[in-house]
């Protein structure tokens, strides 16, 4: 999806930051990207066993 992000692998979860500090996401491009993994998690082998949450979690300047 060309994103300019990292992706956080999580013990149980997978999250994306933007690249550039202080940068946010549209909110449009971080709705296509939740449904596009939600389609590629349905359409996969083990995708009906998977929970699958999407939320927007806190800010990064808050993890400290």
């Amino acid at each position: 999806m060309k994103l300019d992000a990292h992706i956080l692998r999580k013990s149980r979860a997978v999250g994306i930051v933007h690249s550039v500090a202080g940068a946010k996401f549209p909110r449009e491009q971080l709705e296509e990207t939740v449904l596009v993994t939600q389609k590629i998690l349905e359409m996969s082998e083990i995708g009906s066993k998977l929970p699958f949450c999407a939320f927007n979690g806190t800010s990064p300047d808050s993890w400290q």
